[in-house]
């Protein structure tokens, strides 16, 4: 982590001493407004660049030349400022008077080095030896003749012109000057895109040293090859490793300041099996001793009763307690006094197989963990190799465990001198997650719907992994719709809702519905929200002619784009077009992901439709309707652990979203008028209500805040909402009501005393609410539920999911030890990258890692402990859609997903850029790129509403349409590519990049489960080796958009986006 620390520091300083380009500002964000196009300093002499681009499609593409010593922006306009146009061997070019640089720039022969690019100087690919020489590139890049025009120059057809020295066209050789050289080898760490030390060389042969990398923090293996990053970093010594011969550590099972150990003969047998374990992983340096009579503060206390025996009067989501306090006594020997104390109100499995997957817990695993506590380790960060010492709970451990801790982990605590003492800190172990029984259940749908006297929602239930467990629909709903598919399609309304809340929610921060939809900020169509998926099923050329055939999302029609939503000249922040995603099915051969059932480690679910075998069976083809952004989806969370969520909707007579919006087509509405319509915020404050509030309101000022008996229903126990502040750009996002924390939360308690109900407070300040409904309609039916209506929540998975595996043969050559370094790299520095979604501030970020081969087949899939569980569905497919697209042996249906040469590297940072509403990004006044949905027929591009009559659904669904819309209506597609089983549609946000070796693409990593600079730069730690080298084209060294140049100079190409990095991204 020092290597992070070093990398992503050392550079966001050379950037604050650096003009950049100003829409460097436009991608990145910077987290400050972008208040439109500004006339930046020029940051170095500005050459020629040569315009060699013909049209398109919607735009086109000038690849840079090779020789380009530029320091440039991975998104942004080139370095070319307004100046004088002239020509240059007939080719138009602009030249201006060159401005000083404070710093020393690389300059010479290399591909396009992104020295102010998002991923700084670290993605450069030009060779850089020991001594920090830059090696001439030996021929220029290939480029697709068909799209970019011979050069006057003497280029050869199809190539750029040979380069010369520090300028942008020309024929003549050039003389390299030397570059920085500690700085530059730092920079260039991971420029290769394989093996930095002992790795394939390129045609120049220089790389850096293994001295070199390993003063920078890297730890590498036999070969040479960099295996990662550790968590080493500040490790206190094992206080017992100088002893002059084993160190003996006296233990008992006492019972504890008066309360009684409960522990069996079985238990104490476990025990003894865990400390001869720990023993051995210690090469016998510790020998553990019973003794029954000697003081407490000599003695490790093991045992299980009530938590209160060693002072813990907290929440059900502690399962056990440990700690200890090392002395070194006047003769040189260690006295160890420590507890391990597990809770006796626990379901403990004395098996040591199986997962928690029924609250049940290992007792080896816990007392082993808790005994570790007494050793003196801290908690492990979760790892990709199970550590006994990693919280909270993830499953039965073994001695492989606890030598992977004595081995790895850290020592929180050191010896002290003086008198043994019994005065120390102890450290819980955590359930990972708890989940809402199913009269929980029932009871929170009486509950919401009592919070108000109207009869026209539906009120759905979900547990942490999306599925359902519960369906009210009220009776005014039932009135008014009886066809069956109709009522399952408007449940699936409620249900989307619900699964925002409970999938984007984490166990430290509440993420609403409208959270998400205030920081993804998409492109919705009215077309795409009056649709639906569940007619003329089994008749696929009836929906194509179809007008009304369609995703049916559950969010507000607008083109989004912009953050703060309604802000000009503002940048999109995160999650862009989320509503697409999650939509796949379990119907593909090997259940969710076409999974290998020999390496799969549990049975994932798909977020299905309402209407499928999996819930109701009353329409088994029924397609979800993705994640709902409207108003309505709230997380629950019980003794202070995310549980699920729930979701209302209001349907009307169709199901359509607009109903709920109020949304009346070509008057103009705002987004803010949508989004907070009157259906709308009634919908948030019956979930808010119905989870029973919060009660940590108070201290900010707003009273009153937390619900009690709602029309005669008692609260749910242990139910409640966390309150907080989560910041994005410097912005405190909206969680409960629209606006901030505090007048958002104040506008949904106003809007509840609206409702026709009374509202009382009783003399604890807990609202009770009086005169709703809380029997109005039914609940619906579900398969497997003990009482026909009502299901008990599963926990989430965690860790491997897929276990790592070789690639089969011919589809890239990825063995199953590359995928575990990848994903270990990965959760390396996702333990240390500083969150975006997590609280209290500081946190650091858990993600889920999906890699896959070249035909999209999984090849490991892992979910960090309290990941979002949308992270799931999102890295996988983030991973095949890299894998894809990037693929030079790919052939596309259609030009639509094509705007350079097969082969060039993109990410899905690159396929966001280029369907966002605006080009470039957060640009008012501009075009919408050529992925965007505002590009299909029948769309207005100004406003997303229908242009006319609603059009066919095959106008969205051929090789015609925009890769968005295209994406839209067709769910399970890889872009325009409908066919093959490895294929859970595009995601339209950072966090991928496929996986290279020697220059050839070999597969995909897709990272996703914090912000999306956060996935990001995780992903790019995570590929350390493996990234594209020299041979190979990234997004971020291609122009795109119309030729020519604009009134004030600019060149009208700016540069597509490749991956970015946070400032300051790690907490070290």
């Amino acid at each position: 982590m020092n290597w992070f620390k070093s990398l992503f520091n050392n550079e966001n300083q050379r950037r604050r001493v650096r003009p950049q380009s100003p829409l460097v500002r436009t991608e990145k964000f910077e987290r400050r407004l972008c208040l439109g196009r500004m006339v930046a300093p020029q940051a170095e002499p500005a050459q020629p660049v040569a315009q060699e681009s013909a049209s398109f499609n919607t735009g086109s593409v000038n690849q840079i030349p090779t020789d380009d010593g530029s320091s440039h922006a991975s998104f942004g306009r080139s370095s070319l400022q307004p100046g004088t146009i002239q020509q240059v061997n007939g080719t138009t070019t602009a030249s201006v008077d060159p401005a000083p640089l404070p710093i020393q720039t690389p300059v010479g022969p290399q591909i396009a080095q992104a020295i102010d690019s998002d991923l700084g100087s670290a993605l450069t690919d030009t060779p850089i030896d020991s001594a920090g020489a830059s090696e001439p590139s030996s021929a220029p890049l290939q480029f697709n003749s068909a799209q970019i025009s011979t050069s006057p120059g003497g280029a050869m057809p199809g190539t750029l012109a040979p380069s010369t020295g520090g300028g942008r066209g020309g024929s003549a050789p050039s003389t390299t000057p030397p570059v920085r050289t500690a700085a530059s080898a730092e920079m260039q760490l991971a420029a290769k895109g394989e093996s930095a030390v002992g790795g394939p060389q390129d045609s120049s042969g220089s790389k850096l040293s293994a001295q070199d990398l390993a003063k920078l923090g890297l730890q590498f293996d036999a070969d040479g090859n960099a295996i990662g990053l550790g968590n080493k970093i500040g490790t206190h010594d094992l206080w017992w490793k100088d002893a002059s011969g084993p160190t003996t550590v006296r233990y008992d099972f006492r019972n504890q300041n008066g309360f009684q150990n409960q522990i069996t003969d079985e238990q104490k047998a476990l025990a003894v099996q865990a400390l001869q374990d720990w023993s051995t992983a210690t090469g016998g340096q510790i020998v553990f001793v019973q003794d029954t009579t000697a003081p407490e503060s000599q003695i490790i206390n093991i045992g299980i009763g009530d938590l209160q025996a060693v002072g813990y009067t907290g929440g059900a989501s502690v399962i056990s307690l440990g700690g200890g306090q090392v002395t070194l006594m006047p003769d040189g020997s260690f006295n160890d006094a420590g507890i391990a104390w597990l809770d006796a109100s626990q379901k403990w499995s004395m098996s040591n197989t199986g997962l928690n997957l029924s609250g049940t817990y290992d007792f080896y695993t816990i007392v082993a963990h808790e005994v570790g506590h007494a050793l003196g380790f801290g908690e492990s960060m979760p790892t990709v190799t199970p550590d006994i010492m990693t919280d909270p709970y993830q499953g039965p451990l073994n001695a492989a465990a606890i030598a992977h801790a004595v081995q790895h982990d850290l020592m929180y605590i050191q010896p002290v001198t003086g008198e043994p003492t019994t005065d120390f800190a102890l450290l819980p172990m955590n359930d990972p997650g708890g989940t809402l029984i199913s009269t929980d259940v029932q009871q929170l749908l009486a509950r919401a719907a009592g919070a108000s006297t109207t009869e026209n929602a539906i009120i759905a239930i979900v547990d942490r992994n999306g599925e359902i467990l519960g369906v009210r629909v009220e009776a005014g709903v039932l009135a008014q719709i009886s066809d069956p598919a109709t009522l399952v399609f408007a449940i699936d309304g409620a249900v989307a809702e619900a699964r925002t809340a409970a999938m984007f929610s984490n166990g430290s921060a509440p993420l609403t519905s409208r959270t998400i939809q205030y920081i993804s900020q998409s492109t919705i169509t009215q077309r795409e929200v009056q649709s639906t998926p569940d007619i003329l099923i089994g008749d696929s050329a009836a929906q194509m002619a179809s007008t009304v055939y369609g995703p049916g999302f559950v969010a507000p029609i607008g083109l989004g784009g912009h953050f703060p939503p309604g802000i000009e000249f503002t940048p999109p922040v995160d999650l862009f077009d989320i509503e697409h995603t999650n939509r796949d099915r379990t119907t593909v051969a090997g259940g969710r992901f076409g999974i290998d059932p020999a390496y799969a480690t549990t049975t994932l679910m798909a977020p299905e439709s309402y209407g499928t075998a999996q819930n109701s069976g009353l329409l088994p083809e029924a397609q979800s309707r993705g994640f709902g952004t409207l108003p309505g989806g709230i997380p629950i969370y019980q003794n202070g652990i995310l549980v699920g969520g729930i979701g209302v909707f209001f349907p009307g007579p169709k199901g359509f979203a607009d109903f709920e919006q109020g949304f009346k087509q070509g008057t103009g509405q705002t987004e803010q008028e949508l989004v907070n319509s009157r259906l709308a915020l009634e919908a948030e404050f019956m979930a808010y209500a119905a989870v029973g509030g919060t009660s940590q309101a108070a201290p900010y000022g707003i009273t009153a805040a937390q619900f009690g008996t709602i029309s005669g229903v008692a609260p749910v126990a242990g139910v409640g909402l966390p309150f907080g502040f989560i910041n994005l750009g410097g912005i405190a996002l909206p969680i409960y009501g629209p606006g901030g924390p505090i007048g958002g939360l104040q506008t949904v308690l106003d809007t509840g005393k609206t409702l026709g109900t009374t509202q009382h407070v009783n003399a604890n300040g807990v609202v009770e609410i009086t005169g709703g409904k809380p029997n109005s309609g039914a609940d619906q039916p579900l398969n497997g539920a003990p009482d026909g209506f009502h299901r008990t929540g599963q926990p989430v998975a965690n860790g491997w999911l897929v276990q790592p595996h070789d690639a089969a043969p011919g589809l890239g050559g990825l063995t199953a030890s590359d995928v575990k370094q990848i994903i270990e790299q990965g959760v390396d520095a996702a333990n240390y990258c500083r969150a975006a979604i997590r609280l209290p501030f500081g946190s650091t970020a858990k993600m889920c890692f999906a890699v896959c081969d070249t035909a999209g087949n999984l090849l490991g899939l892992y979910r960090m402990p309290d990941a979002t569980t949308f992270s799931i569905g999102v890295a996988v497919a983030k991973a095949r859609n890299v894998s894809y697209y990037n693929n030079p042996s790919t052939v596309f249906n259609t030009p639509k997903d094509q705007v350079t040469q097969n082969g060039v590297a993109f990410t899905n940072r690159t396929y966001r850029f280029l369907a966002e509403p605006r080009y470039p990004s957060g640009i008012d006044g501009t075009e919408p790129p050529q992925f965007s949905t505002l590009n299909d027929p029948g769309i207005n591009p100004e406003t997303a509403e229908n242009l006319g009559a609603p059009l066919a659904a095959s106008n969205y669904m051929d090789n015609m349409s925009s890769v968005a819309g295209h994406d839209a209506f067709v769910p399970e597609s890889n872009f325009h590519a409908t066919q093959g089983p490895n294929q859970n549609g595009v995601v339209f946000f950072p966090g991928s990049t496929s996986i290279y070796r020697n220059g050839k693409m070999i597969g995909g990593l897709g990272v996703s489960g914090d912000g999306v600079d956060q996935d990001d730069t995780v992903t790019f730690v995570a590929t350390i080796n493996y990234m594209p080298n020299s041979h190979v084209t990234r997004a971020d060294q291609v122009f795109f958009g119309p030729p020519g140049f604009d009134e004030a100079g600019y060149q009208n190409q700016i540069r597509l986006p490749y991956i970015e990095f946070l400032r300051n991204a790690f907490v070290l």
